[in-house]
């Protein structure tokens, strides 16, 4: 998960997109994995899975602030 950070910051990252596919299929409940590709995906332009990966993060854990303020950024009422 460490690695996946620095490639997420880098605007429309594959490879920290993959890294957080590999993150969530060893561990499919760790919603910030979710969250994270989340933001990957939302740097990409890519909303609907920007969208959908914050939805599953607050699925997973119905507090977690940053899934909600991902939400937020894209419009969508969490």
């Amino acid at each position: 998960m460490i690695r996946c950070l620095p490639h997420a910051r880098a605007v429309g990252s594959a490879r920290a997109i993959a890294d957080f596919d590999k993150a969530i299929a060893l561990r499919s409940h760790f919603a910030s994995a979710y969250v994270n590709r989340g933001a990957a995906y939302e740097n990409k332009g890519d909303k609907e899975q920007a969208i959908a990966d914050f939805r599953k993060a607050l699925k997973i854990n119905p507090s977690y602030q940053k899934a909600k303020e991902g939400l937020k950024r894209l419009g969508v009422t969490p």
